[in-house]
């Protein structure tokens, strides 16, 4: 039984089995996570900045109004996570797959989701201002009433993606000529 008022900072949880635990409320700055199990584990409210899931497995889990600006996803599994209302500015989830994630009302500026699967995941009014979602996918996703202003959606898949209300005031998408010049090249 672990008190809330635990402090795991800068703590080492590489390859760890954390599957179902309770980890709401704490103090998880700085940690590693790297490859580790965080299936259906509860870590809503918990102060996760800087902390590194590169790979880690966090289906179903529970991060809602977590804490976890400049957090590392790359590679990550993400399927199913309630990640409704965190902080996650200047996150990375590059390459992750999040199928059916929940980012509503997340702040996300400037987040990394290049090569990330966001398929059928809901991102209604977050916020991710200056994201880059560079070969990203993107299908069935809700972005209604999302901040996408200066998001960069360079050879993003977005079929039937919802953008209602979103704001998409000088987004970049992918300049047809870029595209030929890039395919020319592989």
């Amino acid at each position: 039984m672990l008190d809330r008022q635990t402090r795991f900072v800068q703590c080492l949880f590489e390859g760890a089995d954390l599957s179902d635990l309770d980890l709401r409320d704490m103090d998880l700055r700085l940690c590693n996570f790297a490859g580790a199990n965080l299936q259906r584990t509860r870590l809503e409210n918990a102060e996760l900045k800087q902390a590194g899931f590169t790979g880690a497995n966090l289906s179903d889990a529970s991060l809602t109004r977590a804490r976890a600006n400049n957090a590392d996803f790359q590679g990550a599994t993400l399927n199913r996570c309630d990640l409704t209302q965190c902080e996650l500015s200047q996150s990375n989830f590059s390459g992750c797959t999040a199928l059916g994630a929940r980012f509503g009302g997340c702040m996300l500026s400037q987040g990394c989701f290049v090569k990330a699967d966001l398929s059928s995941s809901v991102l209604t009014s977050a916020t991710l201002s200056y994201a880059d979602f560079s070969h990203a996918v993107l299908e069935r996703c809700d972005l209604a009433f999302a901040r996408l202003e200066y998001a960069n959606f360079h050879r993003t898949r977005m079929g039937q993606a919802s953008l209602r209300g979103a704001n998409t005031v000088n987004i970049s998408i992918t300049d047809p000529q870029r595209e030929k010049a890039e395919d020319f090249a592989t």
